[in-house]
């Protein structure tokens, strides 16, 4: 490399780039604060006494399940606590510090405000033994959530790391530190109410994210290449829906009149999930290439298997509500539907990644295997120390040397034929329709045959190198014999015309040497 020429990573960031990463910079500080203060707030509700059901930010019951006090008591959605023990209270702050002296086991008088069953409201009481908040419930309603945003952050923060000043990378950031957000703080939405701001703002952004990322993701669509400002668009109404959101948030004269504008935020984010799977099906169906459909593939089976349970608890209770003699149990079940969540950010990440990072398919090859390998022995030990058990009648089997014994030799017959066959199901399962480079060069033969001008043969193989490598910028290098020098004879992405032609390499560079 001469003194005259600059290579791409010496470059200056230009003034876009700088500003582009201190506001995403900014966006993972503020999603990794929330969820560092969330379990803080989480730990000191607990330790206080148990009001007996959820509550909201105006103190409306959002959620009660059958063997709390409160509703056994007869709290129901969408009741309103009004005062506790004859003292008015406006907030959950001012309900804790009535309460903070309590303890459990005392019976606390609230007044509440109930239907009438006619469109209007009446007052009554309703007396609710404090308690302890069961631990069980605190998994189903904290942790479990609180693991989901933690994984969003994590593959937000891995994509970006990877693909920073691409529409992809920024879309799927931003999505996944809004779903980081609003699952994080899920819980203080129903107890203590400190960040009820950052979650109204933070649902509506989940909904433009997902048609932003439908526009880029696996592929920038036409409209985008044309008029790359379309990506904000979907922004637009989420501004407006933050707006409505903070207006009717404290309302005194109608303390319910935040239910329409969340209403509004769960409709927008599901016209962007249907948007999303909508083009996904369509770019199944009509790929630019075989990376294009495999991309696509994998994003519809994260979609599925993160979505379908609560797809399928929607569809039932719409059947119970259109045909009530069904007789269906219809109860959301948290811990059935919220941990399949995970594998819609990890599906969107592996396929924007797995062709940069080569070594990833191998890592989650051999993950599944050996994850899908231990619950296998679990439950292997498990069924021999019943069956020891039950049918031999050992007494206390999983402390009988001669049990443990017979289950070591078992599995040391048994392991490395179980775990190749593991390994195959895994990889022809998952990996079956996995484009090889083999099949991409095909399909670049194929493109290679419509034209034999130079321009547009460059142009067809970075087309390809981007979309197969999943690279922001790139450059074809040409021979100069008459200088004895390579320079860019075309390039690809944000390199300016003059940056191009800076770049130079001589062939007594140490570069054009070792290749």
């Amino acid at each position: 490399m001469t003194d005259s020429t600059v290579s791409l990573a010496e470059r200056p960031p230009t003034f876009r780039h700088v500003v582009t990463s201190l506001a995403f910079g900014a966006l993972f500080l503020i999603t990794i604060g929330v969820n560092l203060l969330t379990p803080v707030l989480a730990w000191q509700w607990i330790r206080q006494p148990f009001v007996g059901v959820l509550l909201e930010h105006t103190l409306v019951v959002s959620s009660d399940e059958p063997t709390w006090p409160g509703h056994q008591a007869g709290l129901r959605y969408p009741d309103r606590i009004l005062a506790a023990d004859g003292q008015p209270v406006r907030n959950s702050a001012e309900l804790r510090a009535l309460l903070r002296d309590r303890q459990p086991g005392e019976t606390v008088v609230y007044t509440v405000e109930s239907e009438d069953g006619h469109g209007g409201w009446f007052t009554r009481p309703v007396a609710v033994p404090l308690s302890t908040f069961p631990s069980l419930q605190f998994v189903i309603n904290f942790v479990i959530p609180y693991l989901i945003a933690v994984t969003y952050l994590i593959a937000g923060l891995w994509v970006y790391w990877q693909r920073p000043h691409t529409q992809v990378g920024q879309a799927f950031a931003i999505f996944c530190c809004a779903m980081a957000i609003v699952t994080g703080t899920v819980f203080d939405l129903n107890t203590t109410h400190r960040l009820v701001r950052l979650w109204c703002a933070a649902l509506p952004l989940v909904a433009a994210a997902v048609i932003h990322l439908a526009l880029v993701c696996p592929q920038e669509r036409k409209l985008v290449r044309r008029w790359p400002a379309l990506c904000f668009v979907p922004y637009l109404p989420a501004l407006a829906l933050v707006a409505v959101n903070e207006f009717y948030l404290y309302t005194p004269a109608n303390p319910r009149s935040y239910f329409l504008p969340w209403l509004a935020s769960y409709v927008f984010m599901g016209l962007g999930m249907m948007i999303f799977v909508g083009l996904l099906i369509y770019t199944r169906q009509h790929p630019v290439s075989s990376v294009v459909r495999q991309q696509a593939r994998i994003i519809l089976l994260g979609t599925v298997l993160a979505f379908g349970p609560a797809a399928a608890w929607i569809v039932a209770s719409l059947l119970v509500r259109l045909f009530p003699a069904l007789g269906l149990d219809v109860t959301f079940q948290p811990a059935l539907n919220l941990p399949p969540l995970v594998f819609f950010p990890v599906a969107i990440a592996y396929s924007i990644l797995h062709y940069r990072l080569l070594n990833v398919d191998l890592v989650l090859s051999r993950g599944l295997v050996y994850i899908s390998l231990t619950i296998l022995i679990l439950v292997a030990y498990f069924f021999m120390i019943a069956v020891a058990r039950q049918v031999f009648h050992v007494a206390a089997p999983a402390s009988n040397p001669a049990v443990l014994a017979l289950f070591i030799i078992a599995l040391t017959m048994v392991l490395n034929p179980v775990r190749d066959r593991l390994q195959r199901l895994i990889d022809r399962f998952f990996f079956k329709e996995r484009p090889g480079f083999q099949a991409i060069m095909r399909d670049f033969s194929r493109a290679l045959t419509a034209t034999l001008e130079l321009p547009v043969l460059l142009e067809v193989l970075l087309a390809r190198v981007r979309s197969t490598l999943q690279v922001g910028r790139a450059m074809v290098f040409l021979a100069d014999e008459r200088a004895a020098e390579y320079e860019v004879s075309q390039s690809s992405g944000d390199i300016s015309l003059q940056v191009a032609q800076m770049v130079r390499f001589r062939e007594r560079d140490w570069l054009v040497r070792r290749l």
